[in-house]
């Protein structure tokens, strides 16, 4: 049987928070998401879909908009409800500042690679995080709560850089040679 949602998913959160700031249409939610970057991937077709269910919820409502250009734009509002959710979305999530990631699944799943597939996938994840702390310096200069997540993303690329580091060491002294088959393997 299906499990049905009832709440915001992660990239509805994100959405309800750049609500949070005042009324926005697609475009400009998925111009915020590319600039200021976010804890969730959200492709541009998505946001459709995702402000189309928010509003079934109730959590936002759309009007549409002529704007300057003429053409007429749907405009997303927080209603009174979506901003309870977030800020109880909000609240429960800073109180659990560990859960699932997505290189678990990786992690969790080594020993299905060769070594040198698992260091090159590792080298790979080190100069993503190396790129990030180039892309994220200079966030204590923002306002907060913008500082408060600069700080909060620095630490965790920190860490981040630090884990790859011990794995990348945990791999080259323990890691078969070649990954571990998997029985549908031929």
């Amino acid at each position: 049987m299906a499990r049905t949602r009832t709440g915001p998913t992660r990239a509805e959160l994100v959405l309800l928070g750049l609500l949070a700031d005042g009324p926005a249409h697609p475009y400009s939610l998925d111009t915020r998401l590319r600039k200021e970057g976010s804890w969730s991937d959200i492709a541009f077709s998505s946001i459709y879909a995702a402000l189309d269910r928010l509003d079934r919820l109730g959590l936002v409502t759309s009007r549409p908009d002529a704007g300057s250009r003429g053409r007429a734009r749907r405009v997303y509002r927080l209603t009174a409800q979506g901003r309870s959710a977030l800020k109880s979305a909000a609240r429960t999530a800073l109180a659990r500042p560990l859960g699932p990631r997505p290189n678990d699944l990786g992690v969790g799943n080594l020993l299905l690679l060769s070594r040198a597939d698992a260091l090159a996938a590792i080298g790979e994840a080190r100069k993503a995080v190396a790129e990030e702390k180039k892309a994220h310096h200079g966030g204590d200069q923002a306002e907060y709560p913008a500082n408060a997540l600069a700080l909060h993303r620095s630490a965790i690329l920190a860490a981040e850089d630090r884990f790859y580091a011990e794995l990348e060491k945990l791999v080259q002294k323990t890691h078969p040679e070649r990954g571990r088959k998997r029985d549908d393997d031929d």
